[in-house]
């Protein structure tokens, strides 16, 4: 049975309004204003007023065209300040929304989601979610071979975060191939300096 909790509530309206709402000049202002604070506050390690304010400029930004990078931005922040606090399933609802977005605004197939694919694999592995922790990490991958250079420090992150995956799932030897991997990989880019 499915429960509906505040954030649950919180999601839906979101999705519903990112739907039916029209762009209006007064949210810009807000937004930026909401957002400014937020991260102030994030910085400052006050994570529960940050959460609240993020929460308001997502609801600002829910407004702005589809193709405006500035609510997954927002709810990728808004994730951040989750975990800080522990809130891991409403930090991977707001990851979960900021990917939704990032996909509508730049495409399924776009390398800015990728940091956000594995965010949220990071949460499920935390999570013991291993099978879409490891679909994540695999989706991530394919996006890092095909877009980023060979050696390039985004690969050593998502090598290292399948390995750590692998190795907890008892796949050793493709767990060791994939940390060898982000071996060379560093020692390259520490030899490129």
């Amino acid at each position: 049975m499915y429960v509906l909790t505040s954030s649950s509530i919180w999601k839906l309206a979101l999705l519903v309004s990112l739907t039916t709402c029209q762009p209006t000049m007064a949210s810009e202002p807000l937004w930026e204003q909401y957002n400014q604070n937020a991260m102030a506050a994030y910085k400052n390690g006050n994570d529960l007023e940050a959460e609240r304010l993020f929460q308001l400029a997502a609801k600002e930004a829910q407004v702005f065209p589809p193709d405006d990078i500035r609510l997954p931005k927002t709810l990728g922040n808004l994730a951040a300040a989750c975990i800080n606090q522990g809130k891991l399933q409403q930090a991977e609802e707001a990851l979960k929304l900021a990917l939704a977005a990032k996909e509508k605004a730049l495409g399924k197939s776009n390398p800015e989601i990728a940091s956000t694919l594995n965010d949220i694999g990071v949460l499920c592995y935390q999570q013991h979610r291993y099978e879409e922790s490891e679909s994540c990490f695999r989706r991530v991958l394919e996006m890092d071979e095909k877009y980023l250079p060979v050696n390039h420090r985004e690969r050593v992150i998502t090598l290292e975060n399948y390995a750590k995956l692998l190795a907890k799932i008892n796949r050793p030897q493709e767990s060791e191939k994939m940390y060898a991997q982000a071996d060379r990989i560093r020692a390259n880019l520490s030899r490129d300096r």
